[in-house]
């Protein structure tokens, strides 16, 4: 792989860490909230 492919495929993995995150963060206010 190229060294920006794998840059661009990094970045991609970040962002898919920090969504999941967030999702996780909503879904424990959730449970907390019932």
């Amino acid at each position: 792989m190229t060294g920006e492919g794998h840059q661009i495929h990094f970045q991609l993995a970040q962002i898919d860490r920090q969504f999941a995150h967030a999702l996780g963060g909503i879904n424990v206010v959730d449970d907390t909230a019932r």
